[in-house]
């Protein structure tokens, strides 16, 4: 009898207690974590019979998602930049001007002492189906109307020239949804 199991040959042939004895040791193996292989970022422990992976940090701990707002102030001048998140399939501008997948990534400046929002404004058509859509600071959040809704993506806040704790302030972490109810209801969500 060969290795393999032949056409029309029947299983029975092919299931001997060595083979059945393999399998069974390849799945202990497996359970054991014998056959797991820690890749970058990843650390692999055994204790005991258990197998533990821990993701290591490397350089950057900060997590990159869609719309994460990023410091991208140089020469003096406070500005920030924008990781590529869409809106229906929509790339949104930032400030009116780039999309913010351009390359390089645009940048939208800030003021020296400011505190508002960077906000996702989106434009409607009749249907309220989402036409365009753009990133812009703003120190109040607009009020939403027929052909216009607004998402507050994530404070802005400077002191003496400096941005202050962009990370915690982030209120969006997800590419975006969006559909109008109503007159003047926009609503987004996360996908």
């Amino acid at each position: 009898m060969g290795n393999n199991l032949r056409p029309g040959q029947p299983v029975r042939e092919a299931l001997t207690s060595q083979r059945i004895n393999g399998i069974q040791d390849v799945l202990r193996a497996l359970c054991r974590g014998d056959n797991v292989v820690a890749g970058p970022g990843v650390r692999k422990t055994n204790v005991g019979t258990a197998t533990i992976l821990t993701a290591t940090p490397r350089g950057d701990s900060t997590a990159s998602h869609p719309y994460r707002v990023s410091n991208a102030s140089a020469g003096g001048a406070v500005a920030i930049s924008v990781r590529l998140g869409l809106l229906n399939s929509i790339v949104p501008t930032l400030g009116g001007g780039d999309t913010i997948d351009a390359s390089p990534a645009p940048t939208l400046g800030v003021g020296s002492d400011y505190d508002g929002w960077l906000i996702l404004a989106t434009d409607t058509n009749a249907d309220g189906i989402a036409t365009a859509a753009d990133l812009f600071l703003a120190e109040e959040i607009p009020e939403n109307t027929s052909a216009r809704g607004h998402l507050p993506i994530a404070r802005v806040q400077t002191v003496a020239g400096a941005l202050v704790n962009l990370a915690a302030n982030q209120l969006v972490f997800q590419t975006l949804r969006h559909r109008m109810c109503g007159a003047a209801q926009h609503d987004f969500w996360g996908v």
